[in-house]
C-alpha cells in the first residue's frame, strides 16, 4: 500500500491541476481544492465507471475488461485518498454517480428522441474521459 500512496501523489497533484479549480486560496473557493473534494471526484469516478462497465456488459462490448480495469485502478485511487472516516460518503457518491451514468447510458440507447439520446451518449463519454484523465489512462 505504501508504493501505491507514493504513485497517488502525483496523480493527485495532476488530477488537481487538470481537472480541479485553480488559483487564489482555498478559502476564497478558487484555490485547489481540497482533498475532500478529490476523495468526492475518485468516489463519482468509480461510480461511472462501474455504471460504464456493467452497460458494457449488457451490449456484450468488447472494451468491458479495459473499463474494469480502470475502474479498479481508480478504487485503488479512492482508497489510497480517502480518510477512514469518509467510508459512508464515499459510497453515497459513488451510488449516485453510478445511478446518473446509468441513466445517461439507458437514455443514449433507448430514448426516442435522436438529439436527446446523442447528447446523452456524449455527455456520457465526456464523463468517462474526464475520470480516465484524472488517473491517465
Amino acid at each position: 500500500m505504501t508504493s501505491l500512496k507514493t504513485l497517488v501523489f502525483p496523480v493527485l497533484c495532476i488530477g488537481m491541476i487538470v481537472g480541479l479549480p485553480q488559483g487564489g486560496s482555498a478559502a476564497d473557493g478558487r484555490g485547489a481544492a481540497p482533498a475532500g473534494e478529490m476523495v468526492r471526484v475518485f468516489a463519482s469516478c468509480v461510480g461511472r465507471l462501474s455504471a460504464e462497465m456493467q452497460h458494457q456488459w449488457l451490449v456484450s462490448d468488447p472494451r468491458a475488461d479495459q473499463t474494469e480495469a480502470e475502474r479498479a485502478a481508480m478504487i485503488d485511487l479512492l482508497e489510497a485518498a480517502m480518510p477512514e472516516e469518509a467510508g459512508r460518503d464515499v459510497l453515497q457518491e459513488r451510488t449516485a454517480a453510478r445511478q446518473a451514468h446509468s441513466a445517461l447510458l439507458s437514455q443514449a440507447l433507448f430514448h426516442s428522441d435522436r438529439r436527446l439520446a446523442e447528447w446523452s451518449r456524449r455527455r456520457a463519454a465526456s464523463e468517462i474521459d474526464y475520470c480516465r484523465g484524472l488517473a491517465l489512462f
